[in-house]
């Protein structure tokens, strides 16, 4: 992790313009990655703009001492068929904490459960709930009119909260300009052009922790307890399993319900961060506004 922390850091801060917003939101996520209670889960959630998203912007976010401390640093997931292809691929992206996924595989898949119990174990996990890259300026994943009803992020992320043995601590961060870094072709994703862009303007601020007790609790008292997913397959086994593959209709309700204030959170984020770069705020990237890929955005 720590060659990919060093490059990630010379290519935002050396190549870009890069600031991080260090008030007392972002110093509270520092204290929680270093120092919570032991057995205390953490879960952050941000806008996904690129494929660069992670490893650089969360090399960013975090001094050197967590990132040269493999223990401290985030579990995360990433798209078996990109990271997972080859043996040696699966190793290079394991070795750096991360778990394969299968994109469009919904919230039943055990290999979200996988992930979640990571979460269950104590641990620091990742997740970026738009499910797929963004890169219009504001919180996508489902597109109208599905997002009417859906929301527009997508539902593990509540699935992961709400059958966590332990709720985490969930905190939110957004950036900005990582699109114009790695822009993307808006039909088929791949990258345009095929090496990185510089001297963008990249800011990134951590928002404060999204509470769901109060959802968690309302859940309970009216469908009786909730099922909790174990931090072992040893302890949880075919009944774990089992269970997560199937969910009733309340707890999807309650999966949209927390999904939505973690949406709602991002949201928040990003008119902040519209509010103070004005102008400024970068949307669409300008390889692409300045190409003929326009009309495919209203597809997206």
């Amino acid at each position: 992790m720590t060659p990919v922390a060093v490059l990630s850091r010379a290519v935002l801060f050396g190549l870009n313009n890069t600031r991080l917003v260090k008030d007392e939101r972002h110093a509270r996520l520092v204290d929680l990655v270093r120092d919570r209670p032991e057995g205390e889960p953490l879960l952050t959630v941000a806008n996904h703009a690129s494929t660069l998203d992670d490893p650089a912007v969360m090399a960013v976010l975090l001094p050197w001492d967590i990132v040269v401390r493999p223990r401290l640093m985030r579990w995360s997931v990433c798209s078996q068929e990109i990271c997972f292809e080859t043996r040696a691929i699966a190793s290079f992206f394991g070795a750096g904490k991360v778990l394969p996924i299968e994109r469009g595989g919904g919230v039943d898949q055990k290999l979200l459960l996988n992930f979640s119990r990571k979460l269950a174990a104590g641990g620091w996990c990742h997740i970026f709930p738009e499910g797929k890259t963004v890169q219009t300026g504001t919180i996508g994943g489902r597109s109208p009119p599905a997002s009417s009803d859906l929301g527009r992020l997508k539902w593990g992320v509540g699935r992961m909260i709400a059958h966590a043995p332990r709720t985490p601590r969930v905190v939110p961060f957004f950036h900005t300009g990582m699109q114009n870094l790695v822009a993307e072709d808006p039909a088929t994703k791949d990258v345009l052009p095929r090496q990185p862009q510089f001297l963008n303007d990249i800011t990134v601020r951590v928002g404060d922790a999204i509470e769901v007790e109060d959802l968690l609790a309302q859940h309970e008292d009216e469908h009786g307890p909730l099922w909790k997913y174990s931090a072992a397959v040893a302890q949880g086994g075919a009944d774990d399993e089992r269970k997560w593959a199937s969910c009733s209709a309340a707890d999807k309700q309650l999966y949209s319900a927390i999904t939505r204030r973690v949406e709602a959170a991002l949201h928040a984020l990003e008119a902040e961060a519209r509010l103070e770069l004005g102008d400024a705020y970068p949307t669409i990237p300008s390889v692409v506004a300045s190409g003929d890929y326009l009309a495919l955005l209203g597809e997206q």
